[in-house]
């Protein structure tokens, strides 16, 4: 235990906690977003999956939800008749995770859908521009309207982006996943995390726990702490948007590196488990809690590895906030698998569907 003298005050704590999101880059903040395997971690027997909804599938259609919205957002500030100076305005997106519906009624998706948040909030220095104002602004005025809806319009597009990213690395494979990276870091408040050790396993079942080498290279240490993990393969029911999901237990380490000195030559572990598809398109990541002060911590987590049905849903999800479904299904494909290379390209595409919703 640290001192009382080493501890750090509350207000420290939160400064440390909002720095530490700070850094966090646009897929992290959705891969933690819809990150429910700690909330509903309970036994997959088949009757519990056909009786409710499961909990990556909650997530899926949380996201796909989230999607639809932010484009209908960012039409909507491509469309405005007047730029506008919201300064300090955010985006709240929120959802219902403390609830699984019931499977079978009609009104499970929607429940889901309804409850997803997806709200401009805090106003205190923002102004609502309108036509008549902004006619009798000077150029000098005006053009400071532009700059800063121009900036804000980047930020939104740059959000939507994000979340389209998340979505189609997540949930667009509909074909099979190849192999699972399991990467283990020693968690680190006020620097950046120490890399301990890794490896890499093929997305098939198995009948039993496994274990596995760790390897890794750090100056000074010999790498040789093991992991145990399994894969199971779940069909998912005839009303499902998914064909199935393989379930990855992350079991336990044993006889991990040392990688903090101050902590009495401990480590803090955690591991990112990395997905990649079998067709090379999607890649996504998820992370484990993070066990303090253990070389041997035992994890006992659950994650998914999604396969849907239809390869569309992401196409739906933007042809659906844009208003204009099926006219420019041919661009969108396009674009979701080929031409993912940034939020620039977003933009592009919405004011090419803002032209064909007109």
């Amino acid at each position: 235990k640290l001192s009382s003298s080493l501890r750090p005050s509350d207000g420290t704590k939160k400064k440390m906690n909002r720095m530490m999101l700070q850094t966090l880059k646009g897929a992290e903040v959705f891969q933690h977003f819809v990150d429910l395997h700690l909330d509903f971690d309970r036994e997959a027997k088949e009757q519990e999956v056909h009786r409710y909804i499961e909990p990556i599938e909650v997530a899926e259609l949380v996201l796909h939800e989230v999607v639809e919205r932010l484009t209908r957002l960012l039409l909507a500030c491509y469309m405005a008749s007047v730029p506008q100076k919201w300064i300090g305005s955010s985006v709240a997106l929120g959802y219902e995770a403390g609830h699984l519906p019931e499977r079978g009624g009609m009104n499970a998706e929607e429940e889901i859908r309804s409850n997803v948040l997806v709200n401009i909030f805090d106003w205190g220095r923002s102004e609502l521009n309108t036509i008549e104002a902004f006619n009798n602004m000077n150029e000098k005025e005006k053009g400071d309207r532009k700059k800063f809806w121009k900036l804000y319009t980047n930020g939104i597009r740059s959000l939507s982006w994000n979340a389209a990213c998340e979505y189609w690395n997540r949930f667009g494979n509909v074909f099979s996943w190849e192999k699972v990276r399991i990467r283990v870091y020693d968690y680190d408040s006020t620097s950046k995390d120490d890399f301990m050790c890794q490896a890499a396993v093929p997305v098939v079942e198995t009948t039993k726990e496994t274990w596995i080498p760790l390897k890794g290279r750090i100056v000074g240490l010999k790498v040789k702490g093991t992991l145990s993990y399994s894969f199971e393969w779940h069909d998912a029911p005839y009303d499902s948007r998914m064909k199935g999901w393989f379930r990855l237990h992350i079991g336990e380490g044993k006889d991990l590196p040392r990688r903090d000195k101050v902590t009495g030559g401990k480590s803090d572990p955690y591991c990112i488990i990395t997905a990649k598809s079998s067709c090379g398109k999607h890649e996504f990541s998820q992370t484990t809690s993070t066990i303090v002060q253990n070389l041997n911590p035992e994890w006992d987590e659950n994650f998914y590895l999604p396969i849907l049905k239809d390869g569309r849903e992401l196409t739906t999800a933007v042809e659906k906030g844009c208003g204009c479904t099926g006219l420019s299904s041919a661009r969108l494909d396009s674009f979701f698998g080929v031409d993912f290379s940034g939020p620039e390209s977003w933009g592009g595409l919405l004011q090419d569907l803002s032209l064909s919703a007109q």
